[in-house]
């Protein structure tokens, strides 16, 4: 249980991989039932992206899908 307490945050990389994190962190909302958690670096990297998604080494489906909406919705979205 410790190992998991200390572990810090499991995100979502732009490319589909997952690590754990002690860095400050981002949630988007999916229409997949499931909120996603970033790295600030890597949520920024989907928003310099300018939608296109081309790197994914993951190996969910799912993760696909979420990131491919990730990657439309965020990259459209203006800084106010």
């Amino acid at each position: 249980m410790r190992l998991v307490l200390d572990s810090g945050v499991v995100v979502l990389n732009a490319d589909g991989t997952r690590q754990a994190t002690h860095e400050r962190v981002v949630e988007h909302d999916t229409p997949y039932g499931v909120k996603v958690a970033m790295t600030v670096s890597e949520s920024s990297k989907i928003k310099e992206s300018g939608g296109r998604n081309r790197a994914f080494r993951g190996g969910l489906a799912k993760d696909q899908r979420v990131l491919d909406h990730l990657y439309r919705k965020v990259s459209s979205t203006k800084a106010v």
